[in-house]
């Protein structure tokens, strides 16, 4: 990588981490909830979501019998409240027809207690659950193992590529939160290229907020100069 786009790229990084300092201090103060600064912080926190939401629905015209069997749906991992709403946005596409099998972030470890089967639901057990309250049938849902790494976004990128491969498949749809669609995309394009599938995104409407964009911000700065750039190398 050349000097001079690293020193530019720690630079942008310097930035977001004084803008960040800042927006610390200032939700630590007392605002009025019906100042500027509000209003402010409300325009800023648009603005910036904007630039990092891309999403590429699947296009008109595909026959849904054969997206069934060639497609696969990919729900990107995160904590429950942010899961919940992708799953609704995931079961929406598979309501649609797109394509009949679900996947998931495989995640070890135990969630809430559920009085019906008199102990802790596993997190993959919760997740399935969820999804069946959406009208997903259970068969129809499967949890990806995904080795873990540094970077997660890179782990699934890499792992669900080689199993979109096996299976066979020729579309891959991926669903995360609207403010991480661009990091997702850019990382997945990576792997497709070599494994003669397409990706399509598509984001749910989390709610979020400044810290949460600004932290987004810094994880693309870092994954488009350093983290997939550092990994295409060391492929070679």
């Amino acid at each position: 990588m050349k000097t001079g786009k690293v020193y530019k790229t720690l630079s942008y990084v310097i930035v977001l981490l004084i803008f960040c300092a800042i927006v610390v201090k200032i939700k630590k103060d007392d605002i009025d909830v019906n100042s500027s600064n509000i209003r402010l912080f409300k325009g800023l926190s648009y603005s910036l979501a904007r630039k990092l939401v891309m999403e590429k629905p699947m296009p008109a015209g595909f026959s849904k019998q054969e997206s069934k069997t060639t497609t696969l749906i990919y729900v990107l991992g995160g904590n429950q409240d942010g899961l919940i709403s992708r799953f609704r946005k995931a079961s929406s596409l598979y309501h649609q027809g797109l394509s009949k099998k679900i996947l998931i972030l495989s995640r070890p470890g135990i969630t809430e207690f559920n009085q019906e089967l008199g102990r802790n639901l596993t997190n993959d057990e919760w997740s399935i659950r969820e999804l069946e309250k959406l009208n997903v049938r259970k068969e129809d849902v499967e949890p990806a193992p995904v080795k873990k790494g540094i970077f997660g976004t890179l782990s699934e990128a890499k792992d669900l590529s080689d199993i979109v491969r096996k299976k066979g498949c020729h579309r891959l749809i991926l669903v995360t939160s609207d403010y991480h669609t661009r990091r997702v995309f850019t990382t997945f394009s990576k792997y497709a290229s070599n494994n003669s599938f397409e990706i399509f995104i598509y984001g749910s409407n989390d709610t979020t907020g400044l810290g949460d964009l600004l932290s987004e911000y810094l994880k693309l700065l870092m994954y488009n100069n350093f983290v997939i750039p550092a990994h295409t190398e060391s492929a070679h």
